[in-house]
């Protein structure tokens, strides 16, 4: 008899306590989880480029790694979406603004003028020119 109600009571305490532990119970977070939203973006961008590689996509790229002040790879990826489209000033730009953060202010002018020269109208590039003559200046 002694054992029947210490199996009944064991049966009856994880007919409680399964349930319970399933609701206590917290998920691991995966490694894309634990990342904060501009890497998750970086890489949704990178596998978006694996299946189309546009020069959009890594003008995408490029300024999502400028977002989170990695100048080098926003760079490569301005210099990848040139590669694809060679007078693409949004690229030159995106690279000229890179540069300027590095502190290579020669550079930046150059780019920033390159997409100044492939359109004239471009008043974002116009404003980075300034910036990277005006930081030039600073550190002379």
């Amino acid at each position: 008899m002694l054992k029947k109600i210490n199996y009944r009571i064991i049966f009856l305490l994880l007919l409680i306590l399964i349930p319970v532990g399933v609701f206590i119970y917290k998920k691991t977070p995966t490694e894309n989880e634990i990342q904060n939203p501009a890497q998750q973006k970086i890489n949704a961008l990178l596998k978006k480029i694996k299946e189309y590689p546009t020069a959009e996509n890594y003008l995408d790229l490029s300024l999502a790694y400028y977002r989170i002040n990695e100048h080098k790879k926003s760079i490569e990826a301005a210099d990848n979406a040139m590669a694809l489209k060679p007078n693409y000033a949004h690229a030159y730009n995106n690279k000229c603004v890179s540069l300027i953060k590095m502190g290579k202010h020669d550079e930046a002018i150059k780019a920033c003028e390159k997409a100044i020269e492939i359109e004239p109208s471009y008043k974002l590039a116009k404003n980075n020119l300034n910036w990277a003559k005006e930081m030039k200046r600073k550190a002379q």
